[in-house]
Formats: C-alpha cells, structure tokens, sequence
C-alpha cells in the first residue's frame, strides 16, 4: 500500500510538467496551422462586402421572401463580384493582359458566379451565370460585359427558368475567391431559407481556406516546422510510456491489465488518440492543398498564374467542390484539436490528484455533488417553469420566447446577465399593450420575478453551496500533514528520483505485488533478503534503501496511531469530567429549586449549556477520527483494517 501510493502520486505528478509543455506547443500548432484570425480576417470582408454597408441594398435588411430575395440577388448579390474590373499580368513569361474582379480590395474572383436552389421535395438546380447560353450569348455580342451579362442570366432564371416556384426551400448565390497576399481561397454564399410558413432568413457566411500549410517566410516555416516535430516527439513519449505500461500489465495476465485500465489511463489513451487523429488530419489537409486542382491555378509567391474568367462549368465545379472539401477537412481538424484540449485539461486534473492543493477544485464539487444534485433539481423545476410561462404569454410578440428552445437559451442568458432584448422591448407604461394585446404589465412582473428568483435567490444559494464546501476542504488542508507546496514537492520528486537512480522500477515492484495469482513477495514479513529474493536483479543498496522506506511509512503510522490515541483518551476524560459536572448540577438543580425558584431557571440554562458542550464533545471525538484517517492517506499509510 505504501509503494502502490507512492507510485500513484509520483505518476501524476510527472503529468503536470509533461502536460504543461504539450499544451504550449499544442497552442503554437493552433496559432499557425489553423490559422483562426487570419481567416476569420478574410470571412469578414467578404461577408461585409457582399452584404453592403446601405441599409437600402443588404440582404439582412431587405429579404423578407423570394420576390425581394431576386430583387436583391440580381441588383446586388450578381454586381458586386462583377462590379470591379481591374487589367493585370499573369506573370512574366505571358505577355498578355486580362481582367481581374477584385471583391473588398483584394479577392480575386475566380470565374463566375453558382447559383442552387433546393425545393421541399428534394429537388435540385445548379446553374454557373457565366457559363449559361443566356450569358454566353450575350458575352458575344458584348464582349467583357460580365457584369451585364450574370445580370440577364439571373433574370432569365427568374423570370423563364422556373426559380420563382412556390416549392422553393432554399436559394443560394455563390462565389469563389482567391487572395494573393493572404494566399487563401474562400467560398462566399448568400442562402435564404424560406420555410414553410413564408419566412426567409437570409444568412451571408464566407469559408476561407490557406493554400500555403507552412507560408512562404522561411522564419516562420522553420518555426512552424519545428513544433511539429517536437509535438510528434511528445505524442511518441507518451505512446511508449503508456504502452509500456500497458504491455507490462498484459503480461501480467487479463486481471492486471483491467486493473491497468483504470480511470485515469483511459484518459492518457484518449489524449494520444485524438493527438494522432490531429496529425492525421492534418496530413490529410496538407495533400489537399497539394492537389493539382488548386496548385495549378496558383504559382511562385503566391500569384494566380491563370486567367480566373477562362474556366469552364466542368473546371469551376472541381474548384468549388475541392475548396469545399478543404474547408470540411479543416473543420474536422478544428474538432479534433478542441477534443483534444478537453483532454489536455482532464490530464491536468489527473496531474491535480498529486497534490491536495492543487485537487482543491474537484475535490470541492466532489464532496459537494450531493448537494449540487439536489440543488439543480430545484433550479430546474424553477427555472423550466418561468421559460415556459415566457413562451406562453409572449412568444408571439418577442423573437427570443418564440420557441421553447430559444425561450430556454434566452433564460440562460438573463441569468448570465443579458438583459438587451428585454430593453428594447420594455414597455414605456405599464398600462400599454403588446403587439399581441397582453399587457406590457405581465412582462414586467415575469422579466421582475425571474431576475428576483433565479438570479438573486436560486444562484446566491448555488454559491453559497460551493463556497461551503470549498471552505471545508481549505480547513482541512491545513491541517493535513502532508501537504507541501508544489515547490516544496518538486525537491521532494527530485530527491526521490536521485536516491532510486539505477533501481528497479517501483512502478514494476508494485504491478509484481499485485498479481492476484503470484503476488511477488507472498509471505507476511519483509526483509532486505525477502525483498531481494522477491524481485530478482534488486541490489543491496535497493534493499537496504527500501527497507529504510518502508521503516519509516511504519513509524510514521505508528506516531499517527499514538496521537490518535492520545487526542482519544482526552477527549474521552473530558467527555466523562462534562458527564459528572452535569449529574452534580442537576442535584444542586433539585435542591435549590423549591426555595428559589429564579435560581431553578438559571440552573437551567447551565445544564443546557453542559448538554451543548457535551455533543460537542462528540463531535470533536468523531472529527478528530476523521483527522487521523486523512493524516493517514496523506503520508501514504494504509488504514487499519488494510494493516491488520
């Protein structure tokens, strides 16, 4: 028990620096290969561009249904990809010039303009502007008329091409994009979704995707390089430590490998899964940004080396479904790394478990679970109840009450402290009326009742559940005997590795130990030559410096057992001192009670008193044994029924 405890408690430990560095490194591969801010830069000046900035021509302000969705699409969603021509050269070696189509300054329009709708019935359409025989025709009577000639398409679409049908469900208007100095490609789409009920929810959304994994500046690919290599070194440490581990408890038999299995090493595996699924995938990005559909288009530094208007249907429909296949990828490795930062965080709480000052947390919702469980009970069967009356009285007037899922969500955020719907809608006087004809007054006194109840009442009591259990275990680290700071435990680590360098492996000392059919060392007493008998290749000096372990694990408990003892048998004269002193004080009580009546009732207060000490007297009794069991687990110390 001593070594198995030791070897627990020095295996976490060695998680938190080991984990500490990971997730550095794990960060810097976010930053660079992912690449966040970079394209969220991109999405949003394309998104921005295509939406307008007048409030007359957005689509977020404009489209209500499928009239004022072609009304926008044909005078805004077709000019603005076409609305600025710019001469340009493909590179030195094609003398030639040709027109580019430059969106929010810098993107490079690549080709034409998609257009899709879906119906109810899971029809489907799909239509490039450019390419159609309205667009082709007029092209060639007007040549380099683009704009005009998307323009005339899309009429015909509407007008002759049957895209005006009542069975419509969804429309799209899309684009691609490239941006030289970013070295990204984006897909930009404007799609409408008109439900069933006549409402049409315009969302604008742009998907941008690097081309370039590592960049072109050689600092910033040698660094990139760099943590790459030293991620896949941290992933091969912990694969070998934990499959020899792993290995090691199979050898041993099924039973040691499902003891192996135990909470805390299923999260080490599930870290070293998802850190190789990231690799993976991110491998699988890079072969993507390597396909000869993209690279083709694009050369040195960077630049376009192909005219972006000179594609065909075919041509443009492989770009469009390769930079969306790129975005799916990318999208399933942002998922990953994010799975994958969840169990960084779950091998810090294992890292935690080597330290009662560092397992202050978990060992606080632990102890406070019971609490907590019977405490949402009562914040649901509260809070449920005021989402719904909001639905009910006014989700035909207020968006977020709509549903009963968004009436929820809207109670999380008021009880986050999001009151900005409410402001606008709050009623100037009481006596006013919704939309609906409910009083603005009953709003009032739900949005009064709700802040007052969840808000005031039921999440101070939650603190206060939380604050009193942390407060517990706080007190009783302090009176722990083996709690050091984490400093303090570093020294000890390092001491330790010092004194067992060259010995065998306590780790596998203990896995011998715990064999259910051949325990290492079966017989009851231990001694140097036993230990050494036991486990074969332990040196003298092992032996001796074991034995010198275990001797002191053993006066340690002992010591435990004699303070023990000790705080028993005074509690228990005082307890029995209490006892006598309030026997005697109820006789004195009887005989003073008939010729002084006033002195009975102060008589009374005094054995009240008494009664108070005495239970608290017990209770120290019963804490001081609670005392002695955590002394016990801190210095590693098996209780007592385990020793016997």
């Amino acid at each position: 028990s001593h070594m198995t405890y030791t070897v627990n408690r020095d295996d976490a430990f060695m998680t938190l620096p080991s984990t500490f560095i990971y997730i550095v490194v794990f960060m810097v591969l976010v930053q660079s290969h992912l690449a966040i801010y970079r394209r969220q830069l991109i999405e949003r000046s394309l998104e921005d561009c295509l939406n307008g900035s007048n409030p007359r021509e957005s689509a977020d302000q404009n489209i209500d249904d499928l009239d004022t969705w072609w009304e926008w699409a044909i005078d805004v969603g077709v000019k603005v990809p076409l609305a600025k021509p710019r001469q340009g050269v493909k590179n030195q070696d094609l003398e030639q010039e040709f027109e580019k189509f430059f969106l929010a300054s810098r993107h490079i329009l690549i080709g034409d303009i998609r257009m899709r709708y879906t119906t109810f019935n899971g029809r489907e359409e799909v239509v490039w502007l450019l390419n159609s025989n309205v667009a082709k025709e007029h092209l060639e009577q007007n040549p380099g008329s683009y704009s005009d000639s998307a323009k005339e398409a899309a009429e015909f679409l509407r007008d002759k091409g049957g895209w005006k049908s009542e069975e419509i469900e969804n429309l799209w208007l899309s684009f691609i994009t490239y941006d030289e100095l970013a070295e990204a490609f984006a897909v930009t789409q404007a799609w409408t979704w008109i439900d069933r009920y006549g409402q049409a929810t315009p969302v604008i959304n742009s998907d941008a995707i690097l081309v370039k994994p590592y960049g072109l500046k050689i600092f910033w690919l040698c660094a990139t390089i760099f943590f790459d290599v030293v991620f896949f070194i941290l992933v091969l440490s912990m694969l070998y430590s934990e499959g020899r581990d792993a290995c090691a408890s199979l050898r041993l038999g099924l039973d040691e490998f499902y003891d192996y299995l135990e909470i805390w090493n299923i999260v080490d595996w599930i870290s070293i899964a998802l850190s190789i699924t990231v690799m993976v995938l991110w491998i699988v990005c890079i072969l993507s940004m390597e396909d000869p559909i993209v690279q083709k288009l694009i050369g040195k530094e960077g630049l376009l080396k192909e005219d972006p208007m000179n594609f065909d249907e075919k041509q443009l429909e492989q770009i469009f479904d390769k930079v969306k296949l790129l975005r799916t990828q990318f999208s399933g490795l942002q998922t990953a790394m994010a799975l994958n930062v969840c169990s960084i965080v779950m091998k810090f709480f294992k890292a935690f478990q080597s330290n009662p000052r560092l397992k202050v947390v978990t060992d606080t919702f632990r102890h406070a679970s019971e609490d907590l469980a019977h405490f949402f009970i009562i914040f649901l069967t509260t809070f449920l109840p005021f989402t719904v009356i909001g639905h009910i009285l006014f989700g035909n007037d207020i968006p977020e009450l709509g549903s009963l899922i968004s009436s929820i969500s809207t109670g999380v955020t008021l009880l986050m402290g999001d009151f900005g719907w409410y402001v606008e809608v709050a009623p100037e006087s009481l006596s006013s009326t919704l939309p609906s004809g409910m009083p603005s007054i009953f709003l009032f006194l739900w949005f009064f009742l709700f802040n007052f109840v969840m808000v005031l009442v039921v999440l101070n009591m939650l603190l206060a559940v939380v604050l009193e259990h942390y407060t517990n275990i706080a007190e009783e680290i302090r009176d722990e005997v083996d709690a050091p700071p984490i400093w303090e435990q570093v020294v000890r680590y390092l001491t330790f590795r010092r004194e067992t360098r060259g010995f065998i492996q306590m780790a596998h000392m203990v896995r011998l130990l715990e064999r259910d059919d051949q325990p290492a060392h079966a017989m009851l007493g231990v001694s140097k030559a036993s230990l050494m008998e036991a486990f074969s290749g332990m040196t003298d000096k092992q032996g001796e410096w074991l034995m010198e372990f275990l001797q002191k694990k053993i006066h340690d408990r002992r010591q435990v057992e004699i303070n023990h003892d000790e705080h028993a048998n005074h509690s228990h004269q005082i307890l029995e001192v209490v006892q006598e002193n309030s026997e005697r004080l109820s006789e004195i009580r009887n005989k003073v009670s008939a010729p002084f009546p006033d002195l009975r009732s102060k008589m009374d207060l005094v054995l009240e008193s008494m009664k108070d000490l005495k239970r608290e007297m017990k209770d120290l009794k019963k804490d001081q044994k609670d005392i002695c069991r955590q002394m016990e687990k801190a210095i590693g110390i098996p209780s007592r029924e385990d020793h016997s």
